[in-house]
């Protein structure tokens, strides 16, 4: 059975390392957004921010050390609830050069839930609502912001 879940799931590089969060977009118009979202999103004037994204996420998790800084930074995946970004980072300040080669380098998915970059405001009608679109322009902004 050809669904539209599976469409969009086989496209995207980090199809095994979905979160439990995760929902696929379920209709073909959601599927066509985030195909185009996950372009623009990866495009040259948009890696900066994404990079400023990815840190955020990394020190709030603790997944980062201290001293580690990002590499670069890849949209694998967009959906109705959230992104996944495949982040190349060195860990502890340290590079490939230093000692320890490989163990310096680090190489993850890191999911991103649009709720917790970017809040929703209030719990009127419109509360939950937001398009997809909505949802990663509200989340750039609000990385934006901080920038």
């Amino acid at each position: 059975m050809h669904t539209l879940e599976s469409e969009y799931l086989k496209s995207t590089s980090a199809y095994s390392s979905f979160p439990d969060w995760w929902v696929s977009p379920s209709s073909s118009e959601d599927v066509s957004d985030c195909r185009l979202l996950e372009e623009l999103l990866n495009g040259d004037d948009m890696h900066d921010v994404m990079r400023d994204l990815s840190i955020q996420v990394l020190q709030r998790s603790g997944k980062m050390g201290e001293g580690g800084w990002v590499r670069t930074v890849r949209v694998t995946a967009v959906g109705p609830l959230g992104i996944i970004l495949k982040v190349h980072l060195s860990v502890g300040g340290k590079t490939w050069q230093d000692e320890g080669g490989v163990n310096n380098e680090a190489v993850m998915n890191v999911p991103v839930k649009y709720d917790e970059i970017a809040p929703p405001v209030g719990y009127g009608s419109g509360y939950g609502q937001r398009s997809i679109r909505e949802e990663v322009l509200t989340m750039v902004s609000a990385v934006s912001s901080t920038r």
